[in-house]
């Protein structure tokens, strides 16, 4: 019967193989190269599945449709967007509930009022 190593350290020379190991691939680490695109305006897919659901083109018919008509995307064109600002007395959030009068708890005028009903 062997004994379970639980509990002891592992042999060194396993320490520093895997040292070793990890430090050549650290070296030669190689890094992810962005592909270029190679057409300067790419198909845009989704102002033609628009276009399909328009003139009820269907599953059958979609690849025809797509080879006689063309959309793009424009690289370079960059659509100014306004900027819509709230107004000046917006507030976020719900709003807070009225504050518990703290000054009557303290004083006990509620539990005077109650007694004064009795």
């Amino acid at each position: 019967m062997l004994k379970h190593d639980l509990g002891f350290m592992k042999p060194l020379l396993t320490i520093f193989a895997n040292f070793t190991i990890l430090s050549i691939v650290t070296q030669n680490w190689q890094y992810s190269k962005r592909t270029e695109s190679k057409e300067p305006n790419p198909r845009d897919f989704i102002k033609l599945n628009k276009k399909c659901a328009k003139e009820a083109v269907t599953a059958p018919q979609n690849r025809e449709y797509r080879n006689t008509h063309d959309a793009r995307i424009p690289f370079g064109v960059i659509k100014q967007k306004g900027v819509a600002l709230p107004e000046e007395n917006f507030t976020y959030g719900r709003a807070n509930r009225p504050s518990t009068p703290i000054n009557g708890l303290i004083a006990n005028s509620y539990g005077e009022y109650a007694g004064s009903g009795l």
